[in-house]
């Protein structure tokens, strides 16, 4: 006699249980957790869609695939800082009012 049941069906993607948000954001969030992001890792969830909460996750992902962002961590901080002390100062220039410049080196 033959056993007749030799039909398993792994449909792993179709399969996959739907996570909530708060389970989504902290799968997306931990791919940022490690020491070398992993790109393709990062490219794939950010064309299933990265979470609108919170902004910068999203922001995180773009800018890594952007390459605006290297893929060890330990390189973001000088250029997370620079950019952010740039923005600082775009916004201190565009907010401030022309008329409380303290120290004006422009004698001319």
């Amino acid at each position: 006699g033959g056993g007749v049941g030799g039909h398993h069906h792994h449909h792993h993607h179709h399969g996959e249980p739907e996570l909530s948000d708060e389970q989504r954001r902290a799968m997306y969030a931990a791919e940022l957790d490690e020491r070398v992001v992993a790109l393709d890792r990062v490219r794939t969830l950010a064309l299933r869609g990265v979470p609108d909460e919170p902004p910068s996750l999203r922001a995180r992902y773009w800018q890594l695939l952007l390459d605006y962002l290297p893929p060890e961590r330990s390189d973001w901080e000088p250029v997370l800082c620079s950019k952010r002390s740039l923005y600082a100062i775009y916004l201190r220039e565009h907010t401030m009012p022309a008329d409380n410049d303290d120290d004006d080196d422009d004698d001319g």
